[in-house]
């Protein structure tokens, strides 16, 4: 249905509509530590959103997802997206975690938040695995760590080596 490079362009589209959705956070101070982020309990929130796509449990997915954009997306528009990405790789059948990221998430007011980013090499009903993967954006969100973003992406132009 899709070309690899339609579907490049979806992925990159749903991801940058994501980030574009979600705003409203607090200003950060000066001295602020993007190592904040607790890296097991982003990881274990991170792993828990893997295993929601792969269940297909849309409502899972929603509660994980960082309050701003539960306040701007319904559940059902999300599920409207996540039947895109699906439309797009295929169902998700296996993730594995290749490499965790860290670094500031700036919003489109200025605001920003410590990240941890994770990737997996993603194994679909239409891809193998290793060919696609899924990122997953975790920051603080009030007392809580919440999901900013999730896709599933793919590089037209050559796997990055810290992803093989």
């Amino acid at each position: 249905m899709f070309n690899k490079h339609e579907g490049f362009f979806l992925t990159v589209a749903c991801f940058a509509l994501m980030n574009i959705i979600v705003m409203a956070c607090h200003k950060a101070p000066p001295n602020f530590d993007p190592t904040a982020v607790n890296s097991i309990g982003s990881k274990e929130l991170a792993d828990t959103l893997a295993t929601s796509l792969m269940q297909d449990q849309k409502s899972e997915v929603y509660r994980n997802l960082e309050k701003s954009f539960r306040d701007s997306m319904t559940e059902s528009d999300l599920d409207s997206v996540m039947k895109q990405m699906v439309q797009a790789y295929g169902r998700p059948i296996e993730f594995q975690f290749r490499q965790e990221e860290v670094g500031l998430k700036t919003y489109d007011d200025g605001t920003q938040k410590p990240l941890r980013t994770f990737w997996y090499a993603a194994r679909t009903t239409k891809h193998e695995i290793g060919s696609h993967f899924l990122i997953v954006e975790v920051v603080p969100d009030d007392k809580r760590l919440a999901v900013s973003t999730f896709a599933i992406v793919n590089f037209p132009f050559g796997i990055p080596d810290s992803l093989r």
